[in-house]
């Protein structure tokens, strides 16, 4: 799904949850599930490492709040729209705990 993907779990994984003293695991009630904010970041940041390579040669490109501010707020309305839209069947409720649960 446009939502769930191995690089996003891959991802999730690496930022938060490598070892027992990550944010992930320490601060386990604000990930579980795993929150609109933390996906957002997840797909903005992938975002940025395909903008570095971009024409096909590495780029040295920042990641930081200007950069990508726009873009990580339309990451956070899309996965809102997306919430609302399909809340009956629960859908992304589904993808952001499994996101957790695969990760532990």
């Amino acid at each position: 799904g446009v939502f769930r993907t191995k690089l996003t779990q891959k991802a999730a994984n690496a930022v938060w949850f490598r070892n027992k003293k990550d944010e992930g695991i320490v601060f386990a009630p604000y990930f579980t599930p795993l929150p609109i904010p933390a996906m957002a970041l997840l797909y903005t940041a992938a975002g940025c490492c395909i903008d570095k390579w971009a024409n096909g040669e590495r780029i040295d490109i920042a990641f930081s709040e200007d950069e990508y501010k726009e873009t990580y707020d339309k990451h956070i309305a899309n996965l809102k729209k997306f919430a609302t839209l399909t809340k009956e069947h629960g859908i992304l409720d589904t993808i952001q705990k499994d996101l957790t649960n695969n990760s532990r």
